[in-house]
């Protein structure tokens, strides 16, 4: 919490220093909100009202074009630039968000998580949530082993309980190497007595929908194979999730990949390296701020509009 806050204060101060630098936007997900427990999730009336309001005080651009302006740090005389982007390539950025997009004439970059496309299962977090918020009977508590991430007891006899178990233990996942996510997944789904979801409304794009975005207002960039937070794995491993989303987004868009985004924005030295080595263009992280060049283009900040209407986020870039 104490780092959020300070990258947040950050974050401000930088914008007031750099008055008129480029920022990027994050989205993940536009649908309805009251769905979604991680608070990933934009309506799509306040998506719209927020690219209006962005509209009014700036120019919206591709993340190539915003990347030519700031490595020869020009400055446009009417506007100042902003990139959109989404992480993760869940469906709903197609059919909900690229309307949006297409009507108000913005482009934006959807970075993908390449080992689910077209796959019938969910990010191991929308599983998560499956087990634990889904109207289904669980038993009263749960307790997992040393040999899965250390003992941990939590209580679910109550729609509270279940929630904060939920949130508990994706906290606890989300620092594991994939296979040992995968490993507690199984045995919450064993504990829970369920089956794999697969629901629609978690879908990711397919990759003929991906192939079907070239030439259209949604670019594809790449977020690794299977979103695990880098700094956990060696450096041989983190390459091969970044370079193998490289090559598996390139072959289901038909085009060159240009853009990579940090899962959950982590990165150590070894990310960044093996981001350099893969040949991107750039990397982005989730750190508040604006893009003065000052870190390089391989820890770009970006800004997240949240929920917060389009009045707001003018004031927040202000």
């Amino acid at each position: 919490m104490i780092r959020t806050e300070i990258g947040k204060a950050l974050g401000a101060i930088e914008r007031r220093l750099a008055p008129g630098a480029p920022v990027i936007l994050i989205y993940h997900r536009i649908g309805d909100a009251r769905a979604d427990p991680w608070g990933i999730t934009t309506d799509p009336e306040v998506f719209q009202s927020q690219l209006e309001a962005l509209q009014s005080v700036r120019r919206v651009v591709s993340l190539d074009e915003l990347m030519a302006a700031a490595r020869e740090r020009r400055r446009r005389p009417d506007r100042p630039l902003a990139a959109i982007t989404f992480d993760d390539g869940y469906r709903d950025v197609l059919t909900t968000a690229a309307p949006i997009l297409e009507k108000l004439e913005c482009p934006a970059t959807v970075f993908i998580v390449t080992d689910l496309v077209g796959q019938a299962r969910e990010l191991w977090w929308d599983e998560l949530a499956f087990i634990f918020l889904e109207d289904h009977p669980l038993p009263a508590s749960l307790e997992l082993s040393r040999k899965i991430g250390g003992p941990v007891r939590v209580a679910t006899s109550s729609p509270e309980a279940r929630s904060g178990a939920c949130h508990r233990l994706r906290a606890r996942l989300r620092y594991m190497p994939p296979e040992r996510i995968e490993a507690e997944l199984d045995v919450l789904r064993r504990w829970a007595g369920v089956e794999r979801p697969a629901r629609g409304r978690n879908r990711m794009m397919s990759g003929e929908e991906i192939a079907a975005l070239r030439g259209g207002v949604l670019t594809v960039g790449a977020h690794t194979r299977r979103h695990p937070a880098l700094p956990s794995l060696n450096y041989a491993r983190q390459r091969e999730e970044i370079a193998s989303s490289r090559s598996a987004c390139e072959a289901f868009y038909g085009a060159p990949v240009a853009h990579f985004a940090y899962p959950f924005g982590d990165f150590d030295g070894r990310s960044i390296r093996a981001a350099q080595e893969t040949g991107f263009m750039s990397a982005s992280t989730t750190a508040p701020g604006v893009v003065t060049g000052r870190g390089g283009p391989y820890r770009l900040p970006r800004i997240n509009p949240g929920r917060s209407d389009g009045d707001a986020l003018i004031a927040a870039l202000r």
